[in-house]
């Protein structure tokens, strides 16, 4: 039966149905619109991504912003609009969801001069698409409130509430959302670990290769084609001052879920120092070898070109022998 000719489909004026509906979707961790803001760029729709500590966390479509709550550098429990050690605009309410409180550009530590007011507006897609929803039943209250005194003609009636008034599903389906082309990451403490949580949607675990470097690691994300993004292939590469101290990557540990992937690496008390053991010094030593024409020279001896022939000859030789078999053995 179509709604519009159920007359129980018109709700009374005073039906607060949708105050209710307002409350529940307040409540539902799922895409919120982001608008107003002075520094435009942080605007447009945040989708949820997954959990950062006990909290949701959303990210920009199509873009680079982060929205989470957070208290690290010093200041306090507050809701972030940013980017990792980045931020724009905070809320610094005491609130369970980013859509209650005051939202205020964010000054102090980590804040980006470029955030100006007016401050964003937050709502949820379900409260937009509810405002909608709640004017067009009052155009169809009436119209039938028009139905039911005036009795207009058919004709009459099909120009005040035409067929297609947005109320039957559309045929055509959504464009497909574009993948962000960069992977947002976010760093922090974790039960003796400095967690690095980077945004890898649509990348695969066999599309992630961490190596060790220095104080950090260089991890290669491979996101392959999929409907309405192309094939994309990036390297970053995560480092840590020396002033925080020697971090290794704990590779074991390295987790990927729900479109996160956390990289954990190890606090050392000291940097590895690499020293090579010492050579013992190269010495050579050359000895003079006498040459075949000194030897029997020196051997048989020579007397106006005669050869000696004599017991001692023989006793001279030998000695020539021992003697050079020692220096050579030196």
């Amino acid at each position: 039966m179509s709604m519009r000719s159920d007359p129980s489909f018109c709700l009374d004026e005073s039906d607060d149905a949708f105050e209710a509906l307002e409350g529940l979707a307040d409540m539902v961790n799922g895409d919120i619109h982001v608008s107003g803001a002075g520094y435009a760029a942080v605007d447009g729709v945040y989708r949820i991504m997954g959990v950062f500590g006990a909290f949701p966390l959303w990210a920009q479509a199509g873009g680079a912003f982060l929205l989470w709550r957070d208290s690290s550098h010093g200041r306090g429990w507050e809701w972030r609009i940013g980017k990792s050690n980045d931020y724009y605009y905070v809320n610094a309410s005491n609130t369970e969801t980013p859509l209650q409180g005051t939202w205020t550009s964010a000054t102090g530590p980590r804040s980006n001069r470029d955030a100006v007011e007016p401050a964003p507006r937050l709502t949820t897609v379900w409260i937009d698409e509810l405002s909608g929803a709640k004017a067009e039943i009052e155009r169809l209250q009436q119209c039938l409130k028009e139905v039911q005194v005036g009795r207009p003609s058919l004709a009459a009636l099909a120009a005040k509430c035409p067929e297609d008034d947005g109320l039957r599903p559309q045929a055509e389906e959504a464009p497909q959302q574009a993948l962000p082309q960069d992977f947002p990451q976010i760093a922090y403490d974790e039960e003796g670990f400095r967690v690095v949580q980077i945004q890898a949607l649509g990348v695969q675990h066999h599309g992630v290769v961490l190596e060790p470097i220095p104080n950090g690691a260089t991890v290669m994300l491979h996101r392959h084609k999929m409907p309405g993004s192309e094939e994309l292939r990036k390297e970053l590469t995560l480092s840590f001052d020396a002033s925080e101290g020697h971090f290794e990557l704990v590779h074991e540990r390295k987790r990927l879920e729900y479109g996160l992937l956390f990289v954990y690496f190890k606090k050392s008390a000291k940097p590895p120092v690499n020293r090579k053991p010492k050579q013992p010094p190269k010495m050579s030593l050359t000895l003079p070898v006498p040459s075949r024409h000194e030897r029997m020279s020196s051997c048989l001896g020579e007397n106006d070109g005669e050869p000696q022939s004599s017991a001692s000859d023989s006793s001279r030789c030998d000695l020539f022998t021992v003697h050079n078999r020692e220096h050579l053995e030196l």
